[in-house]
């Protein structure tokens, strides 16, 4: 099959009657158009070109294959350009993977937001407590616990997530309140498995560095379903202040032990190198960092509930 450069060669010889003006154009030996020329029509079989010491005309196959040629071209140009509009003009589909609590919490109405400013890009929200392959996933920005590993990507750590122990009136009710960190070990916790020992619960507080190891009634991957189970009485569980916030508000959740401070995981926002940076994504990572200057919205205090 010919291959883009043969047809460019050919298409320039074409429009100039001339070999000589046709690599004059392209910057190219005259030998080393001709030679092109030649080896196009063997593979095609067919004579494009008649040759006189004048002029280059085209022959009827010539023609027809010159118009295909220039439609074959003016596509790739619009290609090219499209691709580079692309890098300099926001737009098309943005895919964007996250916790479901910042999802839920933040990312919905920071979207909304911004598509409000932005008619010509589209999101795509996965919400997913379990990490994510971005490549394989085609993501292009993702939040998570844990940085993306490669030279590919950038991982800009963006902060800590606070954590906070609670449980429901109603299970305390019946089970008792417990008084000292170590009566967690009697007691039904819900358990996150993508923690890492999500049976280890570390605390920091008065006393120091304190570790419990808990006995888990319910392990899920997914903290929707924790905190669910937790609002329903199953147990005592470690959910992000994001999901808990309204909750402890509205009386539906306890939070225990305030004196003492969860462990908190760093928080990453994990994306491709400058040099594959989208202008869609590139426009997405400043609104968002505008936004969330100079205080992240998952920096919750619960001091004040």
């Amino acid at each position: 099959m010919p291959d883009v450069n043969e047809m460019i060669i050919f298409a320039q010889v074409a429009k100039e009657g001339s070999f000589t003006r046709a690599a004059k154009q392209l910057q190219l030996q005259k030998s080393n158009v001709s030679r092109k020329i030649a080896l196009l029509e063997e593979r095609l079989d067919i004579r494009l070109l008649e040759r006189t010491t004048r002029s280059v005309t085209l022959t009827d196959a010539g023609q027809i294959y010159f118009e295909h040629c220039l439609r074959v071209l003016e596509e790739i140009e619009a290609a090219n350009l499209a691709v580079a509009q692309m890098q300099t003009i926001p737009t098309g589909t943005l895919r964007i993977s996250a916790p479901v609590a910042l999802g839920v919490s933040v990312l919905a109405l920071l979207v909304t937001d911004f598509l409000k400013h932005h008619k010509k890009i589209n999101i795509e929200l996965i919400l997913n407590d379990a990490p994510v392959n971005m490549l394989d996933s085609g993501i292009d920005l993702a939040f998570g616990a844990g940085p993306i590993p490669g030279a590919n990507y950038v991982s800009k750590e963006i902060g800590y997530a606070q954590w906070v122990l609670c449980s429901s009136p109603e299970y305390l009710k019946k089970a008792g309140t417990p008084k000292q960190l170590n009566d967690l070990t009697q007691h039904s916790t819900i358990l996150f498995s993508s923690l890492n020992r999500p049976n280890s619960w570390t605390f920091l507080g008065p006393g120091g560095k304190k570790d419990v190891i808990v006995t888990s009634s319910l392990t899920v991957n997914d903290l929707t379903a924790v905190q669910q189970a937790t609002l329903a009485g199953l147990g005592i569980a470690i959910l992000p202040a994001l999901s808990v916030t309204e909750d402890i508000k509205a009386q539906r959740l306890v939070q225990l032990f305030p004196e003492w401070q969860l462990k908190s995981y760093p928080f990453y926002m994990v994306y491709p190198s400058s040099r594959h940076l989208s202008a869609k994504l590139r426009a997405f990572l400043e609104f968002i960092m505008e936004r969330w200057s100079p205080t992240p919205p998952w920096a919750i205090s619960l001091e004040n509930i």
